[in-house]
């Protein structure tokens, strides 16, 4: 493995654009090109992709790494599948590449990229971050069996879980499947001597927290019907809410408002280590009653920092985080479900603690080192 690779990586987004997937591929560039090799990642200015779209501020991308090209990205009226202007071109150009890493189903960057691999004849690694939830409508069923049936004949493509991996087989027969789980950040796992919930006056208060998109698919919507069931009987109980609004927000506030409970939400806005640090490990309970997840790298956070856990027993989810011992696993959808398992939770500290303790163990298992030295291992099996 002495010979040094050039490697051609293409994505929807990239950091800080917000989201699982953009961490990933982050976290593997940025690994890949530690080892050596040489790396070109073609991304798009975009920091949401759906619509009604949001842009990247050069601000926010004065920073990026000299490896990273983004591209201005479009849209044909309201369809949701944004194009990046020249990037097939671009791809073509670069000489002498050895492989092509396509990220993101459903979208150009993984299109682009196949048709790259094909016009180069090189080999073809793709990340789909595979899902059938919301997409069921007929432009996505023809778009699965054209576009997508194409870059699934990758050389090997990468499921981030079993359960990804056993979706995608649903669906296509590919040449290679391999499972590699992404990791998380070290930072997070550091102890902080500082309580973020003390600016707001809640570091006596038993904060029940969620990280991730603001969005009905995440399951906001069901928490804050959960914890209106609980606050008779928890009074001292606070929903502490982080990341980026994916257009929904304002409708949780106001049902927030309906319920009367508008003084039991915290918005925490979007931040970063170490204030997210703090808001994992100062927190009673992470709550997330997801619609769907490939893996979840947020619960993976909260167990590294000993918090039990209330999600879904959908997707990804039972494999990353072990049902009944790191925390409770409900039907999608159930407020009453949900309220329930948090209600043991907040009734029992023994309980959640032993359940804290399980999924800090159980987290010990994600590393961003192991996820890179496989995937490197993949590249060189291929060129």
């Amino acid at each position: 493995m002495s010979r040094k690779l050039n490697i051609l990586t293409t994505c929807l987004r990239y950091p800080p654009a917000p989201g699982g997937a953009e961490v990933v591929v982050e976290q593997l560039s940025q690994g890949i090109a530690a080892r050596g090799h040489h790396l070109k990642v073609y991304t798009s200015d975009l920091r949401r992709h759906n619509l009604p779209a949001q842009w990247l501020t050069s601000e926010q991308i004065s920073h990026d790494p000299a490896y990273l090209k983004r591209l201005s990205a479009f849209y044909f009226s309201a369809f949701p599948y944004p194009f990046f202007r020249g990037l097939v071109r671009n791809l073509i150009k670069e000489k002498n590449i050895d492989l092509i890493h396509g990220h993101n189903f459903y979208y150009y960057s993984a299109d682009a990229a196949s048709l790259a691999s094909r016009l180069k004849h090189i080999p073809f690694v793709f990340h789909p971050y595979f899902y059938i939830e919301s997409r069921e409508a007929k432009k996505w069923r023809a778009y699965r069996q054209t576009f997508g049936r194409l870059s699934m004949t990758a050389d090997c493509i990468i499921a981030l879980s079993p359960f990804e991996k056993n979706l995608i087989t649903q669906y296509y027969k590919p040449k290679r499947l391999e499972v590699i789980p992404p990791g998380i950040n070290e930072g997070i796992r550091k102890k902080v001597d500082f309580n973020v919930y003390e600016k707001y006056g809640y570091q006596n208060k038993k904060v029940i927290l969620s990280v991730g998109r603001i969005c009905y698919g995440k399951g906001t919507d069901i928490t804050i019907k959960a914890i209106s069931l609980l606050i008779k009987k928890h009074p001292d109980i606070i929903f502490a809410i982080t990341g980026p609004d994916f257009g929904d927000k304002a409708e949780f506030v106001k049902l927030a408002q309906k319920l009367g409970i508008t003084d039991k939400i915290l918005w925490l806005g979007e931040i970063e280590e170490p204030i997210l640090s703090s808001a994992y490990q100062y927190a009673a309970i992470f709550c997330l009653p997801t619609n769907y997840e490939a893996f979840g790298i947020v619960f993976v956070e909260a167990m590294a920092n000993g918090i039990p856990i209330v999600a879904t027993d959908f997707s990804a989810v039972p494999y990353v985080v072990p049902k009944n011992e790191a925390g409770f696993l409900v039907p999608r959808g159930n407020v009453q479900e949900v309220a329930a398992a948090l209600e043991k939770l907040l009734s029992h500290p023994d309980l959640a603690q032993k359940m804290g303790e399980r999924g800090r163990k159980e987290a010990e298992k994600y590393n961003w080192d192991k996820m890179v030295n496989e995937i490197e291992k993949i590249y060189y099996d291929l060129v």
